[in-house]
């Protein structure tokens, strides 16, 4: 049986407080994402099963610490 892709398309934005600089935030999504669950363990949580996401990133923009990402498929 064919797995049906889905189609929802949108942005995803939220705004948090966070104790640390915003280069070092950026620095954390461009290059060490792994690191995201251990520097906020109380917004990301484990829940069911592992899933796989691929990504691409789209845009990066030091000088305004912005990250733009688009998500090609995940895995089921």
């Amino acid at each position: 049986m064919a797995e049906e892709a889905s189609s929802l398309v949108g942005i995803i934005e939220t705004t948090v407080e966070i104790k640390s600089s915003p280069e070092k935030l950026h620095g954390m999504f461009v290059g060490k994402k792994h690191h995201i669950p251990s520097a906020s363990p109380s917004f990301v949580h484990g829940y069911g099963e592992v899933r796989v996401m691929k990504e691409r990133i789209e845009s990066i923009d030091p000088e305004n610490n912005m990250v733009t990402y688009r998500v090609l498929e995940r895995v089921m």
